[in-house]
């Protein structure tokens, strides 16, 4: 395990620990580079509170957990992170995320103006909380869930400014 809390790193190369399988790094606001890529043995990724606008999971695969919170990552591409269960964004901007295969995500903030679960038939459990999703956004991710067979697991828009429209109505609702 490696934790770096409150520290005063302007650029951290974690690839010094490359058998390392959870990171946790909080309150490092001027921390603006985060290299994980050759940490193969990964599975606990925790960013809060700092600088990081990009981060590269490619190389990643054994990624289990991802838990950004108000960071400024815009983008991440999860195409090859094949066992990332539960993804967490809360207070941050990546504003059109492609969620991989997971079975919890969590996507909160204003920045978030659309979300893609198409290709997600495993998600069982999907909250997006305060986001600027629009109505028809909103309609798009009931569809969605309901075209996957998501029928036992829960979404919850909370909280947002857009609700769902009667265009979606025939999606089950949870």
């Amino acid at each position: 395990n490696v934790d770096l809390r409150y520290c005063s790193l302007v650029f951290f190369d974690a690839t010094i620990f490359p058998d390392v399988e959870n990171l946790h790094l909080a309150g490092s606001s001027n921390l603006t580079y985060l290299n994980i890529t050759k940490l193969g043995l990964l599975k606990y990724l925790y960013v809060f509170a700092t600088g990081i606008t990009s981060l590269d999971t490619s190389n990643n695969v054994y990624l289990d957990l991802l838990n950004i919170q108000n960071t400024p990552i815009t983008s991440i591409d999860f195409s090859n992170n094949i066992n990332l269960r539960i993804v967490s964004n809360t207070g941050g901007n990546i504003l059109s995320p492609v969620l991989p295969a997971s079975i919890e995500a969590y996507q909160s903030g204003p920045g978030v103006t659309s979300l893609d679960i198409s290709s997600n038939p495993l998600i069982y459990n999907l909250l997006i909380a305060s986001s600027a999703l629009s109505s028809a956004s909103v309609d798009d991710l009931y569809i969605q869930l309901n075209s996957s067979g998501v029928i036992l697991g829960t979404f919850d828009a909370r909280y947002q400014t857009n609700p769902r429209t009667s265009a979606s109505n025939s999606a089950r609702a949870s």
